[in-house]
Formats: C-alpha cells, structure tokens, sequence
C-alpha cells in the first residue's frame, strides 16, 4: 500500500540519523570501557604496590617459609670443603666466561662426564662470583643443586629456592609472590615464573649458578623454566650458567 511504503521510505530515511547515533554511543562506550580497563589495570599495581610497602617483618619471615622447600646452603659448602685451590680455574679465563660475565651472553653452559668434579666447580664458581660481587649494590649471586637423591621434579622447588634467596638478600617480598602465599595453595608454573619475574626486577642483575640439573626426573618443566629465564626478555638481568651431563634435551 501507499502508506506501508511511505512508512517504508521514512524509516530508511531515519535509519542513517539513527546509525550514527548509535556508532557515536558505542564509540563513547569503548572510551569508557578502555577507561575502566586502565583504570583497573592501575589499581591492580597500586594494590601489590600497597602489599609491597605494607608487610610486616613477620609476614615477610612466612613467605620465606613458604618458600623454603629444602636447604642447599649445607650441600653447597660441604661441596666447596672439596675444592683444591687452582682447580678449574681455567674456566675465569675463557672467553665465553668473559663474555658472560660483561652481560654480552645470559647464558653459559659447563658440560662434562660424571666424576668430573662438576659440582665441585659449581661451588667454586658460586664462591667467586659471591666474592667479585658482594659488595655491588643491585647485583646478586645465587645458586641451586639438583640432587640425584631427590628423584623428584625439580622445578618447582627451583622456582622457589631461587626467589627465597632473592628476597633475603633484597630484604623485601613482592607483593605479587605474597598473594601468592595467601591463597593457600601450590601456585601454578607460570605464577611462580611471574613472581620469580617481579623480585628480579629490584636487582640491575643477578647472577644464577644452576648444577646438575640432569639430574631432575623429569626434567621437561626445570628446562622450560631455564629456557625461560634465559632468552625471555622479562628476565634480560638475568645471566645462568649451567652446569650438567652432555644431553642433546639440555643443549
């Protein structure tokens, strides 16, 4: 009908005014929702930061024990009681430690047979680092040994040895790795790779000594963890030296 097709022809006309209405309210409902996004994304640093700045020395000490999965400091100087002066000291002087130790390479990898005197060299290596660094502010040295005995998979215990050291040393716990702790429970892989990230973070560079790390059953999650902080560019202050049995998996 004509009136059917009247209302027809008005309602197209109207249509345009209306679509740019609605595409300027959608235009202004993203700004709001980018708005809030930051906004919350804000919020969420200031609360960890709040966390960060808030904790109590005895709160502090309770994560420490959290992380506190088992003590090498007793293997490690047992190990370093061993070491007979001058031996491998051979290492200091190659390029690839040079290279290493200026931050042109993060990562440098001692391979050699068992019996070698493999963490014996480790400890030795830890004691000189420790004794060239110390005293630098921002730079810290630490360490972890894979023991055989343990037959277990060594990657969670190595992603929170290693931050434990970290935050004794910088004398205070992020906030992230407190939320960590208060839920309760076993964090996830990568939780604990983003706290590792937050406490590496207070330091211009640290120094990881890592020993026998085939000797982890399985070993996949300790070398996607190695992997990480080697080539990830959230752990760039980060330089490893590795030291193991020649496997193709480590290499």
């Amino acid at each position: 009908t004509k009136g059917g097709r009247a209302n027809a022809m008005l309602t197209a006309l109207a249509w345009p005014f209306k679509e740019s209405k609605a595409k300027k309210l959608l235009s202004e409902l993203k700004q709001y929702k980018d708005t809030i996004s930051l906004a919350l994304a804000t919020e969420s640093i200031w609360d960890t930061k709040a966390i960060f700045a808030t904790l109590t020395e005895m709160q502090q000490h309770e994560v420490y024990k959290w992380l506190y999965v088992t003590d090498l400091s007793p293997l490690h100087h047992k190990v370093g009681d061993c070491y007979e002066a001058g031996t491998g000291d051979l290492v200091f002087r190659s390029d690839q430690w040079k290279s290493w130790l200026e931050g042109d390479s993060r990562s440098v990898w001692i391979h050699g047979i068992p019996g070698a005197g493999k963490t014996i060299l480790a400890s030795h290596i830890i004691e000189a680092l420790t004794i060239q660094f110390d005293e630098i502010d921002n730079t810290c040295v630490v360490y972890y040994y894979y023991y055989y005995g343990h037959n277990q998979d060594e990657a969670a215990p190595f992603l929170k040895w290693v931050p434990n050291q970290l935050c004794r040393r910088a004398e205070k716990v992020p906030g992230y790795l407190y939320k960590l702790y208060s839920l309760g429970s076993e964090p996830s892989f990568s939780s604990l790779l983003r706290a590792f990230e937050e406490i590496t973070d207070t330091f211009d560079r640290v120094f990881l000594v890592v020993d026998a790390v085939d000797e982890s059953m399985p070993r996949q999650n300790i070398l996607r963890a190695i992997r990480d902080l080697a080539t990830d560019e959230r752990f760039r202050n980060v330089h490893i030296l590795l030291i193991s049995r020649e496997y193709i998996d480590i290499e």
